[in-house]
């Protein structure tokens, strides 16, 4: 895809520009976060970047939203602004399918939900205004709105847009008072094509998108007794994009002698079937109280036919391939949550996994004494591991990166949920350190991107896991602290780069600078 041939000429920067334009600053920000920038890719790599940000005022009445397309090189092909009424808009998402960028916001005057479409020449296709929203999803952009968190992710349903690649966006919403959940997808000119909820049931159910692709949505399905029961089944959905029908409908657990922590689904359209991979336990355990007993992948067809069952022991198959401090991180009861599952030319899987743990706040319980509004719980956030899978389903290998802890905040009340469901709560709310993977077209090289946070010393690296066809893996390290007014980002960028963004809050300033991956200072891992 060239973005540029979808402008007029006029738009096209001389040569100079584009050879050099590897840096560049934008003033006047109001706010800006993780996803308020969004890579535009050519199959796997990426081309450009859309940036959306609230600027400045346009005048006492009215707001100045931009949005802007920038090339490979960070150098801006095109942008519009948009003016909307002062202190009415929250932007909910935004996403881009490969054809159209889709913005999703909520007027809170009017107490409506609204999309906008545009195509990649930043030309509008359409809008549409949604009345009816439910009670859940008002107070979930409630607190949206409290916390201004513009844009972020909701893994544990509601309030969610996804691509369809080429073909439109996907909204995830809330019935009632979470009773049930609604999946609408529309075209890119914003015409519903199909719209699919929950079958009416006494039990409440809600669903977790996690992946969209151009065959299937799929996600988990959570059903309880009562909306805040500690009670729950849990299983894998997936509905297919063309009609909505849903074509999976599958428990996670197929055994009385089966306790399993989901932590993805994952779809593979080399050999049509699901993936779903997490953590196994003793029946009688509790995940974060006992330690688990080894990761598992479970094979299913897309008529929900089991294929596979297959569980790696940390005791047996896993213990041999990890350093000691893997090995007590297992002990200290650490998770693993599964970001991200690549497969390579030779039809290897690499398994992208952090681990993670539930323990007491000591704040939290103080607040909730004093009668706030807090999570007695915290998440702690370790290290990051790359385990290796033959064609055959052999684990042939294992990475691992010792890295800083990071502390998470809870949400209020997330306590009832289960750990596969609490992992997808911090990554939906950015507590993660890996940042992304990318690839190249021929599926021949990986980049895995991440931050490492070293509290004793106050900094922060940024660190690119590069994996080659011979299966050989070295690390790049870059230094990416930041004054305390400042927020650093990471995306991917064009083949042999990473993209660093800084936002000074400050300042009200957002600077974005390519990274190049030195090789010089590679060392083998």
């Amino acid at each position: 895809m060239n973005l540029l041939k979808y402008l007029p000429l006029i738009a096209l920067f001389c040569l100079a520009s584009l050879a050099y334009g590897q840096k560049t600053s934008l003033p006047g920000l109001q706010s800006y976060s993780s996803n308020s920038l969004s890579p535009i890719y050519e199959k796997n790599e990426v081309k450009g970047y859309m940036l959306y940000y609230r600027s400045d005022k346009a005048d006492r009445k009215n707001d100045n939203y931009v949005i802007e397309v920038l090339d490979e090189n960070l150098n801006k092909v095109k942008s519009i602004t948009m003016q909307k009424p002062r202190r009415t808009y929250f932007l909910l998402k935004n996403a881009f399918n490969g054809s159209a960028f889709c913005f999703y916001f909520y007027n809170y005057r009017a107490k409506k939900l609204e999309m906008e479409t545009y195509d990649q020449g930043l030309n509008k296709l359409a809008s549409v205004e949604i009345d009816n929203v439910s009670r859940a999803d008002r107070a979930i952009i409630e607190q949206q709105l409290k916390t201004k968190t513009e844009g972020n992710k909701n893994m544990t349903g509601g309030i969610n847009l996804f691509a369809v690649p080429g073909q439109g966006f996907i909204r995830n919403t809330y019935i009632g008072m979470g009773k049930s959940y609604s999946l609408t997808m529309y075209d890119n000119n914003l015409k519903p094509v199909w719209t699919v909820s929950g079958k009416k049931s006494k039990d409440y159910e809600t669903l977790a998108l996690s992946e969209v692709n151009n065959k299937y949505a799929m996600g988990t399905i959570i059903r309880r007794p009562g909306l805040f029961s500690t009670k729950f089944s849990a299983s894998i959905a997936a509905f297919d994009i063309t009609t909505g029908r849903m074509v999976l409908d599958a428990p996670i657990e197929t055994n009385d002698e089966e306790q399993l922590s989901l932590s993805m689904i994952n779809y593979d359209a080399q050999r049509d079937e699901f993936l779903v991979v997490g953590e196994f336990y003793h029946l009688d355990d509790k995940p974060f109280v006992n330690k688990s007993l080894g990761l598992f992948i479970k094979k299913l067809s897309p008529q929900g036919q089991a294929l596979s069952s297959t569980f790696y022991r940390w005791d047996q198959e896993v213990k041999a391939m990890l350093p000691p401090a893997a090995l007590q991180s297992v002990e200290d009861k650490y998770i693993n949550y599964i970001h991200q599952i690549e497969q390579d030319a030779e039809g290897n899987m690499h398994l992208i996994a952090e681990q993670y743990k539930i323990v007491v706040s000591g704040a939290g319980v103080a607040m909730k004494l004093l009668g706030g509004n807090a999570s007695a719980m915290k998440g702690k956030v370790a290290n990051l591991l790359v385990y290796t899978l033959s064609p055959a389903g052999e684990l042939t290998d294992i990475h691992f990166y010792e890295k800083g802890e990071t502390n998470v905040a809870l949400r209020p009340g997330s306590g009832i949920y289960g750990a596969g469901l609490l992992g997808h709560m911090i990554n939906g709310d950015g507590y993660f350190d890996y940042k992304f993977t990318q690839k190249n077209n021929s599926q021949t090289n990986f980049d895995i991107a991440y931050l490492d946070y070293d509290k004793k010393a106050k900094e922060v690296a940024l660190v690119d896991v590069m994996i080659d066809p011979a299966q050989h893996f070295t690390t790049d390290r870059v230094d990416v602290t930041s004054s305390r007014s400042e927020k650093v980002y990471v995306y991917p960028a064009k083949v042999g780069y990473n993209m660093v963004v800084e936002f000074d809050i400050k300042e009200k300033l957002l600077d974005m600078r390519l990274v190049k991956l030195n090789k010089s200072r590679l060392s083998a891992n």
